[in-house]
């Protein structure tokens, strides 16, 4: 008896000793590899569905690293991904929306993969909840969003972080996500959920896991970008968008903070606010990049370097390739569907520069499906092509590249001309001479504002004096029928749910609305999303003539045809 009480002291005491040293049992440094993608939106194969032709960089490319990094028993390997992967080439949609009985495209290929967790992105959500419900489910790793809060429960709807232990080390991986999504996405996207500040979120996890897990490594793996300041937003305020670095600066205990969200790739390493090193990573978008960082752990150090690996350059995994080319075949095939013709080409570059007939054919679809007095619509990207010819299905994400629904608003006259006011002051800059810049661009000749947000007006008749200040350049004459236009009168307007939802800050900021203002405007809203009402519209056409029906202009005209060679040099567009 004796015997074993002392036994079971040993191990007792054993067990004690393992916590308080976090599992450290290695008297060698240890080297793990973070290998991380971000924003991929459906990159997934080495196919482009949306132009039909093979592509470099895929998750093919990433299957193949991680094979034989795997391999590699000198270096603990671990691989994330940071959200936005469900939305963008069309092989998603199909699975989100056509083909919804069997398990997902996106959990099929990260399971075989062998991710060892993710964060869930506003695109994700944006697919609604029996896309990504579903998923939850079919992921064989933590799918992560802390601050995604379960209204009914008070707890993190999905996983809050995930301990994962390589070579005696434990690592620690915090899964944030953008507070901005009720700004972009309608509420039943994101019903049931709220939307918390992820500084507070970090500062609060990380003390928990400290306790509870006392792990060696902190990860924080959040889908927001780097800049705080982004859209005039101020880093001290709650729920900001992009607070990952303020993340990496303000909040002790991280050694990695991957951001996403935005884009934009970069690695590098900064001292936070407590002389510690953490290394910064965002791997870029759409399979281009592999993020990587290279740690070696020993008892009393952490060194850390991150770098971004071209995804085009590495190997392609003819396992992968081999395993799913059924699936490509299938989505290939159903894509090639004909739904009509369109006359002439389509210029969707002219937008940037007044009336075009691009923007005018979405236009005419909100107008029909929504029956509202007035239209603001947008381009989605600049540089498409769009021939003449056939029309099939994967054209349709060339024309409209996001997955909104329409929304009908009642919104004054007033506030219609205060949203194409706050429209105009971030598209063009006050002209003072013909030599001047119309589009307002940053030193890399690129538009400072997103082109999506660049929103036109149809149903209406108006001038944009760039001579004179923004907040006073929009003169409305009336309507295109020839109805009077009243500034006190209520009408119904049509625009994206981005938009609807507050997107760019046009009914916000622009128009003055209040944020829970914003649905007790809304008359309606469609059940199925843009593409699907484009395709109707051109499949009850037939033949899509473009016509650009010149219902607004930028004045001066002369110094904006000077503006329209020089600017379009500058930002070098396609004619």
């Amino acid at each position: 008896m004796l015997n074993q009480r002392y036994c079971m002291k040993n191990v007792m005491w054993t067990i004690m000793m393992f916590v308080m040293t976090g599992a450290w049992a290695q008297t060698q440094p240890v080297k793990i590899q973070i290998a991380v993608t971000s924003d991929v939106h459906g990159t997934i194969f080495p196919y482009d569905f949306i132009n039909k032709k093979e592509q470099a960089g895929s998750l093919s490319q990433v299957s193949a690293y991680a094979n034989r990094m795997r391999r590699d028993g000198d270096t603990a390997f671990v691989l994330l991904d940071n959200g936005d992967i469900l939305q963008g080439q069309p092989v998603m949609d199909y699975y989100n929306q056509v083909k919804t009985e069997p398990t997902h495209i996106c959990a099929q290929v990260m399971n075989y993969i062998g991710f060892d967790a993710a964060t869930v992105g506003n695109h994700d959500i944006e697919c609604g909840h029996a896309v990504y419900d579903k998923l939850r489910t079919q992921f064989q790793f933590p799918w992560m969003a802390a601050n995604a809060i379960d209204t009914a429960t008070g707890k993190s709807f999905f996983e809050p972080y995930t301990i994962i232990e390589r070579k005696g080390v434990r690592i620690a991986i915090i899964g944030l996500t953008t507070p901005g999504i009720p700004q972009w996405l309608p509420r039943e996207l994101w019903s049931g959920l709220r939307f918390d500040d992820m500084v507070e979120a970090a500062s609060l996890l990380v003390n928990e896991i400290k306790v509870k897990h006392n792990p060696r490594v902190i990860i924080g793996l959040f889908h927001a970008g780097l800049d705080a300041t982004y859209g005039e937003q101020k880093p001290g305020e709650r729920f900001n968008q992009n607070p990952a670095l303020l993340i990496a600066q303000h909040v002790p205990g991280f050694d990695v903070v991957i951001s996403g969200h935005d884009h934009k790739p970069t690695s590098y390493n900064i001292t936070n606010d407590f002389g510690k090193s953490v290394t910064v990573i965002n791997p870029g978008s759409h399979s281009r990049y592999l993020g990587v960082v290279n740690m070696v752990v020993d008892k009393s150090t952490i060194t850390a370097i991150g770098q971004l690996l071209d995804l085009k350059q590495l190997p392609a995994d003819p396992a992968f390739d081999s395993a799913f080319a059924p699936q490509i075949d299938e989505v290939k095939n159903y894509l090639s569907q004909r739904i009509g013709a369109f006359a002439q080409p389509f210029n969707i570059n002219e937008a940037l520069f007044g009336d075009c007939d691009f923007v005018d054919l979405i236009h005419q679809v909100q107008l029909k499906y929504s029956g509202a007095d007035i239209s603001f619509a947008e381009p989605m990207a600049l540089n498409v092509k769009v021939d003449s010819g056939d029309v099939c299905l994967n054209d349709l994400f060339k024309l409209y590249k996001f997955s909104n629904t329409l929304y009908t608003l009642r919104l004054t006259g007033d506030e219609v001309d205060k949203f194409l006011e706050f429209a105009c002051g971030q598209w063009f800059n006050q002209m003072t001479t013909g030599e001047d810049h119309l589009l307002q661009m940053n030193n890399d000749n690129r538009m400072d504002a997103n082109v999506y947000n660049l929103s036109s007006a149809e149903g209406i008749r108006y001038t944009v004096d760039v001579s004179r200040v923004a907040g006073d350049r929009v003169t409305i004459t009336g309507f295109t029928n020839g109805k009077p236009f009243d500034a006190g009168t209520t009408y119904k307007v049509a625009l994206s749910s981005y938009r609807a939802n507050g997107g760019g800050h046009h009914l916000t900021t622009g128009v003055g609305l209040l944020p829970d203002e914003l649905p007790s405007r809304v008359v309606s809203v469609s059940e199925q999303d843009y593409r699907f009402l484009l395709m109707q519209y051109i499949q009850a056409q037939g033949t899509i003539y473009p016509i650009k029906n010149n219902n607004w202009h930028i004045e001066p005209q002369a110094w904006v045809e000077g503006a329209r060679v020089r600017d379009g040099k500058a930002m070098r567009l396609k004619n």
